[in-house]
C-alpha cells in the first residue's frame, strides 16, 4: 500500500485523495477544494464524496471548483461565472 511510501512515488489520484483527507483533518468549519476529483477514479470519487458528506452533515461548509458537470450535479449550490 501507500502507507509509509514517499509522496513523490504516489500516483496523482492517491495524492489527490490524500489532499482531501488532509483538508478534512482537525474538524474545519470550511473546506476549500480546487478540482478535488480531477485525478480520481470512480471508486476514489465515491470515497471522497462519502467523506465530504460526513463533514457536511456535521455542519462543515465545502466550497469546491470544478469543470466536471457530474461533480456540479452533486453539489447543493452551483455558482457559474457570468458570460
Amino acid at each position: 500500500g501507500a502507507l509509509g511510501a514517499p509522496a513523490r512515488g504516489l500516483s496523482r489520484g492517491t495524492l489527490d485523495r490524500l489532499a482531501i483527507a488532509r483538508a478534512l483533518l482537525g474538524d474545519p468549519d470550511v473546506v476549500l477544494l480546487d478540482e478535488p476529483f480531477a485525478s480520481l477514479d470512480q471508486q476514489g470519487r465515491d470515497l471522497a464524496w462519502r467523506a465530504l458528506r460526513c463533514r457536511l452533515d456535521d455542519g462543515c461548509s465545502v466550497v469546491l471548483t470544478t469543470h466536471d458537470r457530474d461533480t456540479a450535479r452533486r453539489c447543493d449550490l452551483v455558482v457559474r461565472p457570468a458570460t
